[in-house]
Parts: structure tokens; C-alpha cells; sequence
């Protein structure tokens, strides 16, 4: 999936994300805002949604942080990568984003 930003001019697409988004985070104890699994969001809410939850897991150290990263099912080389970067969080979220998306279109592809 190379243009993300194709798929989310599919409500249904954005509202499966959003549910496949919350779901891998509820099983850590996080959740969004009221209506996020039923009203599409734009990306960029989403992903600062995301960011804000990031900022809170961190705060609690890589243990809480690296089980979620695995749910999620993020490449260990990238996840690294992105450690080495100053905008850790937002790459960080782009990346879950990203990868939460291409198990919705997958799932819908087959």
C-alpha cells in the first residue's frame, strides 16, 4: 500500500483503521475518544491521537512501550531507527498509522 492518503478518502476504510487502532491499544490499557471507532477522522487526527497516547506510554519506559510495538507488528530495524531520531514520537506514530492501515487493506484484499 504506497499512498496512504488514497485509502483514507474511504470513510469505512478510516473507520476500520481507527477500530484495528483501537483494539491493538486497548489490550495495554489505552483508549481514544468517545466516537473514534464510529466517525472517520482525518489522518492527521489520528495520528496526533495516537502521538498523545505515545507521550503517556513512554513516560512509563520501554516496557510498556515495546509489547505494544509487537502487537502492532512494527519492523524491529525501523523501530530502532526511529529511536536514533529527535521527532521519535510522531515517526512513531506515522509508522503505527501506517502499519494498522496495510492490516486493514490486506484484510480487505483477501
Amino acid at each position: 500500500m504506497n499512498d496512504l492518503t488514497t485509502k483514507f478518502s474511504d470513510d469505512d476504510f478510516v473507520i476500520q483503521t481507527q477500530k484495528q487502532i483501537s483494539k491493538d491499544f486497548a489490550k495495554f490499557g489505552y483508549g481514544f475518544a468517545d466516537g473514534f471507532e464510529e466517525v472517520p477522522w482525518t489522518k492527521n487526527a489520528i495520528e496526533l491521537a495516537i502521538q498523545e497516547i505515545l507521550t503517556e506510554i513512554v513516560k512509563h519506559g520501554e516496557s510498556k512501550l515495546l509489547p505494544l510495538i509487537y502487537t502492532i507488528d512494527i519492523a524491529e530495524h525501523r523501530f530502532l531507527k526511529m529511536t536514533q531520531e529527535n521527532d521519535f514520537i510522531l515517526r512513531l506514530s506515522e509508522e503505527i498509522l501506517k502499519r494498522e492501515a496495510l492490516k486493514v487493506h490486506i484484510r480487505r484484499s483477501f
